[in-house]
């Protein structure tokens, strides 16, 4: 039996931002609030995805960019998750400590 386990941050009545506001990770490293629309979208978006199984992650909303590449669709977001990488890494940290850049998910060590 596959899961998707999602951790969001604190919920708020925030309209929702779509993909592009997401900030997702696999660790235990996120902080702040995720709309309640943009939570209920994206685990409707997990339902669907066999990349999305056997997954646990953290979501909340916020700014994209720096160590957070900017995300277009759902595609990109559990793509990232599931695989470890996305071929368009962020600038900064990433490029120089060789990091695994993924689309709105912080990987950090540097």
């Amino acid at each position: 039996m596959s899961y998707t386990i999602v951790r969001p941050g604190y919920l708020n009545d925030d309209p929702p931002g779509g993909p592009t506001t997401l900030l997702v990770d696999t660790g235990d490293n996120l902080s702040g609030s995720i709309s309640r629309a943009d939570l209920a979208a994206l685990c409707v978006e997990a339902i669907f995805r066999p990349d999305a199984h056997n997954l646990t992650l953290e979501v909340v909303n916020g700014k994209q960019g720096g160590n957070y590449p900017v995300c277009n669709s759902y595609d990109q977001v559990f793509h990232s998750l599931s695989s470890g990488y996305l071929p368009v890494s962020a600038p900064g940290c990433l490029h120089t400590s060789g990091i695994r850049g993924m689309c709105g998910v912080q990987d950090l060590t540097c």
